[in-house]
């Protein structure tokens, strides 16, 4: 039993530690200040610009400068002195060196030299091989009778001679002797000089036939039996030539009229819903009219609320001390600028104007109204303490008047 209390008594004391170590560096976040400091020169071409954060007196620092004739844009982060950046750097380097390839002890490096030249020499050997190796296959093509082919093709082999070959021309066989082929017979002959007969008179007839057109319109002088066929077939012609163009032209119409018809379709039909369509799109348009007018009239009820009022009234004036908590306790230099227009540069001075009671003694202005021109020096210092900002946080949530504000914020999102 004992030994178990001692164990929830050391268990106990380990997590008061932790909860007194969290305390503490909550407590230190809290009330202990972030300093900052801050400084630049501007003076024609040369631009200089550097930052510092602090904590815990020193123990966190971190430093921003700009040097455009130096190292340009720097960065450091210190916590007790010792710069993390420069020792992440090191670490680095020292992985890289020691994962950086080590050569082999025990005459590795002249086993390796070795068999380099080995694999040199072989690679030099290896083309005299391949011309003895070409060579030989050459020889072997000769002998066997093959065709050597271009590089990169098979060896086609020779086809054998054989003893029967196709006769010449000429009807001659291999063995020299002449062939002659059977004679026709008397039928064969007497049919042949018919169809010849035949296809004379054909050919005639037709040599024939365009004389007799040209000279009397398809008529001929010496055969007046053909002469009718042959106009009932050019009147035929004709005829059927006008029909094909008359109906062409009958569709092309019926086209034309068919799209003239359906374009003054449509016109009577939106001339018809004109009304209609204006109609709907003034509803449209009264719609929106009306979504707008019920935006505005809620959106200026929830303005114009008291208790919206005092709400915005309060986090205005927590605003303000926020903001004259943060800016700089110090401020010394001084800006010369001109904007080149008088308006604007008097415009800027009304800007900064609240702010020269507080700077006025170690910060001064130089307006010029007539040229274009920026440059100056400051130096600022100042502190923020985040239990302050806590505290005002927690003085917006925590009013009375924050709820009722989220409530009507979703009440103004649901308005159509």
């Amino acid at each position: 039993m004992s030994i178990i209390l001692t164990i929830l008594k050391v268990i106990g004391i380990i997590l008061l530690i932790i909860l007194l170590v969290v305390l503490a560096v909550l407590l230190l976040l809290l009330f202990v200040p972030f300093r900052y400091s801050a400084g630049g020169r501007k003076e024609g071409d040369a631009l200089e610009f550097s930052g510092k954060v602090t904590w815990l007196l020193h123990a966190v620092t971190v430093q921003v400068g700009f040097e455009p004739g130096g190292a340009g844009l720097t960065k450091d982060l210190r916590i007790f002195g010792i710069s993390l950046l420069k020792l992440k750097e090191k670490l680095s380097s020292g992985k890289k060196g020691t994962g950086s390839a080590k050569l082999p002890a025990d005459g590795g490096a002249e086993k390796i030299a070795a068999e380099e030249i080995n694999v040199q020499e072989a690679g030099e050997a290896s083309p005299a091989s391949d011309t003895s190796a070409e060579a030989g296959a050459t020889e072997a093509s000769a002998d066997s009778g093959d065709v050597p082919a271009a590089d990169g093709a098979e060896v086609l082999p020779r086809e054998p001679e054989t003893e029967e070959s196709i006769p010449d021309a000429e009807g001659t066989d291999p063995g020299g002797q002449t062939v002659e082929a059977p004679d026709a017979g008397p039928e064969n002959n007497e049919e042949e000089n018919e169809g010849a007969d035949s296809g004379r008179e054909t050919v005639e007839i037709e040599e024939a036939s365009p004389a007799s057109s040209k000279g009397g319109a398809g008529i001929s002088g010496d055969s007046s039996a053909s002469g009718p066929g042959r106009v009932k077939a050019v009147r035929r012609r004709v005829i059927d030539l006008i029909f094909s163009v008359l109906s062409k032209i009958a569709g092309k119409l019926n086209g034309i009229i068919g799209k003239l018809f359906q374009l003054v379709l449509k016109v009577f039909i939106r001339i018809c819903l004109l009304p209609l369509t204006i109609v709907e799109k003034l509803d449209a348009v009264l719609r929106k009219i009306g979504k707008i007018c019920r935006k505005i009239g809620a959106f200026s009820d929830f303005i114009f609320d008291e208790r919206v009022q005092t709400f915005l009234a309060g986090i205005m004036g927590m605003l303000k001390k926020l903001i004259g908590h943060v800016l700089p306790r110090r401020l010394n230099g001084y800006v010369r600028f001109g904007l080149d227009d008088p308006g604007r540069t008097g415009r800027v001075l009304a800007a900064v104007a609240p702010f020269y009671p507080k700077y006025g003694k170690t910060f001064s202005l130089e307006p010029d109204f007539d040229d274009l021109c920026f440059e100056g020096k400051a130096e600022l210092k100042g502190r923020i303490y985040l239990f302050y900002v806590a505290f005002i946080g927690l003085r917006a949530i925590l009013n009375k008047n924050t709820k009722y504000v989220i409530r009507q914020l979703k009440k103004l999102k649901e308005v159509r």
